[in-house]
């Protein structure tokens, strides 16, 4: 009921319909791990069904027809059915690989001039192997299955180092644990102690093509030989297994923004995320009371549609036509919870012309009303409403919960990367990191320049952002703020007891208002807090020294 509570329903109705209505969860190679997870409902929809190499089911008879029927329709036949056996074993029986291989032999047949119809010979694939622009090519599509999750690389590499020059090891494989011990040598933060998340990694693997098992299952070894081409000599899978890699990302709900659906129904999945994380959306719904929820302009404009994506309707509603604080006062008195035991959500949009006055209004309404514990009244402001209402609060008794709308951090970022087919190394993370800040408005542009290689597409957003008035207003920075931000970078790094000292260094300078003004940045995340001092947001920092253009 608590942690699955979307796949108990859609497996009810399965149920409830004698499966004429059937759910199919799609995903990526990691949905296997979902399965394994204990009383998981997803375990209980029938085995999955993997995409990959073909290999089970009789799909290698697929795999000879992908192989012969092109060939065929344009002149070329195989002297040998063996021939074509031999093809998909070079290509480990993958379609694209297939089809790469396939282009290969058509054009070299070409260009050497063989008339038609004509039968291909063994040596014919010999010189398209040998070509080194396909086996690099074959090689870069290996490595990016083995991309796919930095333990498979760990895993596969570990294995051949342990099977190279030995026949008979190499036909029967190594022993799970035997594997384990060697992968978490070499990478000891990468596998935990748990044997069953590494058995999947196994299974994993299998299902991309890459092991096969043997002995009943307890052993595994490479799915053929020919892998052992692709990986390299002694010292290069040393050379791979040394390098250093960052720790696995796990699922963390308070840096994942979730997709938002298509409210019309389309089956086309948008490139857009949801304003708040998992976590911010769990804590509205976690409990009643009163909270706020600023961001820049950008960012709160989406607050409406994203909460209502990302919270049961059933569960959520706007107050939007109240043009006073008294008629927000009867709206909510009005509200009733439409589902019983879930925190029900109130939302107030920032159009609304709010203040102070409507957060005592909800307050003193909750209090009154029976049903109080159950209502969350959520107020949005932009920069500009958040100033205001910061400056006002201090005479009064009240204290709603902040929540900032700021910049994705790295972690969600190399999430992102990884969902746009883009390069997510560290590396990559960080250089996009230092230059868009995080902030999911400078990402969309990013993404779009989407025919330009990585460095490309980092030019291509270092001249956008060279504007940097610009975009300091779409971060709520009027030029009033941009004095008080860049009195502050001049003296970083500063901590709480600084902020007096800086404030006595300018004539006309209030400490309490710089404090209010660097608690303002704090929320809206253009400054983050890093143990007892403050840091500025890299793009941030950035168009407040002009050093773009």
């Amino acid at each position: 009921r608590g942690d699955f509570r979307e796949s108990t329903r859609l497996k009810g109705l399965m149920d409830r319909t004698d499966r004429r209505v059937k759910v199919v969860f799609a995903g990526l190679h990691n949905v296997l791990r979902t399965t394994e997870r204990a009383n998981h409902p997803l375990a209980h929809l029938g085995d999955p069904i993997n995409v990959g190499p073909l290999l089970s089911n009789g799909e290698w008879i697929q795999a000879q027809n992908l192989v012969r029927e092109p060939l065929r329709s344009v002149g070329y036949r195989f002297e040998s059915k063996d021939l074509s056996t031999l093809i998909l074993a070079q290509t480990n029986y993958y379609p694209s690989l297939i089809q790469l291989y396939g282009a290969g032999l058509v054009r070299r047949l070409r260009d050497s001039g063989k008339p038609v119809p004509y039968d291909v010979r063994e040596e014919d694939i010999g010189s398209v192997y040998q070509s080194k622009d396909l086996r690099n090519a074959i090689r870069e599509r290996f490595q990016l299955t083995l991309q796919l999750d930095q333990r498979y690389e760990v895993i596969a590499y570990a294995l051949t180092l342990e099977l190279l020059d030995d026949a008979q090891r190499l036909r029967d494989g190594l022993a799970r644990q035997r594997i384990k011990e060697d992968a978490r040598g070499w990478w000891p933060e990468g596998f935990g102690e748990d044997d069953r998340e590494f058995n999947v990694l196994l299974q994993e693997m299998e299902g991309l093509g890459v092991l096969r098992p043997t002995a009943n299952g307890q052993r595994y070894t490479l799915r053929n030989p020919n892998i052992l081409l692709l990986l390299g000599n002694k010292d290069e899978i040393e050379q791979v297994l040394e390098k250093s890699r960052e720790a696995p990302k796990r699922f963390e709900p308070a840096s994942y923004h979730g997709r938002p659906a298509d409210r019309q129904g389309s089956h086309q999945e948008s490139d857009a995320r949801r304003p708040l994380t998992y976590g911010q959306e769990s804590t509205l719904r976690a409990t009643s009371g009163v909270a706020v929820i600023a961001g820049c302009t950008d960012a709160v404009g989406n607050v409406t549609d994203g909460l209502s994506l990302g919270i049961d309707s059933s569960s959520f509603q706007t107050l939007d036509d109240c043009p006073d604080a008294g008629s927000f006062r009867q709206s909510l008195m009005k509200a009733q919870p439409r589902s019983a035991n879930v925190t029900n959500v109130v939302l107030v949009p920032q159009q609304e012309d709010w203040n102070v006055s409507w957060l005592e209004e909800a307050e003193r309404a909750l209090r009154k009303k029976k049903t109080g514990r159950w209502i969350r009244v959520v107020f949005v402001a932009d920069p500009e409403q958040l100033w205001r209402v910061m400056t006002d609060l201090e005479d009064r008794q009240l204290d709603p919960e902040w929540i900032g709308i700021g910049p994705w951090d790295d972690v969600f970022v190399r999430h992102w990367l990884a969902d746009n087919n883009l390069p997510h190394a560290p590396s990559n993370v960080q250089e996009l990191m230092d230059v868009s800040g995080g902030w999911p408005m400078v990402l969309d542009t990013f993404v779009e320049a989407q025919r330009l290689a990585w460095d490309g597409r980092i030019e291509k957003l270092r001249a956008k952002l060279a504007k940097s008035d610009e975009w300091l207003s779409r971060l709520g920075v009027t030029p009033a703020v941009r004095t008080e931000l860049s009195m502050l970078l001049q003296h970083r790094p500063f901590g709480p007891e600084d902020i007096a000292s800086i404030a006595g260094l300018e004539e006309g300078v209030d400490s309490l208002s710089l404090e209010r003004r660097v608690q303002w940045s704090e929320r809206l995340g253009l400054l983050s807090r890093v143990g007892d001092q403050w840091k500025f947001n890299p793009l941030v920092e950035t168009l407040l020294r002009g050093e773009l253009g």
